[in-house]
């Protein structure tokens, strides 16, 4: 399901920080996308969206995909709706990017990667990590031998935030774990490539 002049008709699913200042603005500025619709409950943000955008807006995904085709949808709501608007995007004939973490749990993921596996469709999670110039560097420094057999990474991450948002919160998928360290995690994977 792609549109005949080869553009990705896209619906993100979530205007909150990371897909009102990431997604939506890395959408908008590849001409190989086009953001069809959004979805958001807070209907400021949808009308905000509208109005500087010309998107149209819905406050479910289920809404939006009675209204329109998409290609793809682009996951940046509460993790703890991920799997849930994953699985029904999936369903739908959608590919997925998924922002991190991808799930409550890794029965939500599972259930995820079965519907993707099931549609013949793509899910991917967003790692941001991954593509850091400092982590690319490492990664080829690493692959290069110059440091020799590697058998020991510390990795660190020090810095204090006071969050009050739904990121803050261990029953919406927030917390310090799922938050920053699956960034840790998934940088020691793509760095050890284990």
């Amino acid at each position: 399901m792609m549109s005949e002049n080869n553009i990705i008709r896209t619906v993100l699913v979530g205007l909150g920080r990371i897909g009102w200042s990431t997604h939506l603005p890395a959408l908008l500025a590849n001409p190989g996308f086009k953001v069809t619709a959004v979805v958001d409950p807070v209907h400021e943000r949808l009308t905000e969206c509208k109005n500087k955008f010309g998107i149209s807006g819905f406050c479910t995904l289920e809404e939006a995909l009675q209204k329109e085709q998409f290609d793809l949808a682009v996951i940046a709501s509460p993790t703890c709706f991920h799997a849930e608007q994953t699985i029904t995007a999936l369903n739908s004939g959608c590919h997925v990017f998924c922002d991190k973490p991808a799930a409550m749990n890794l029965q939500e993921f599972l259930q995820m990667k079965a519907a993707a596996q099931k549609n013949n469709r793509i899910l991917t999670i967003f790692q941001p990590m991954r593509m850091d110039r400092h982590n690319l560097f490492l990664k080829g420094l690493i692959k290069s031998g110059k440091l020799g057999e590697i058998f020991l990474i510390k990795m660190t991450r020090e810095r204090f935030s006071c969050r009050n948002d739904w990121q803050a919160l261990r029953k919406n998928g927030g917390g310090m774990l799922l938050n920053y360290g699956s960034h840790m995690v998934d940088q020691a994977n793509f760095l050890l490539e284990d």
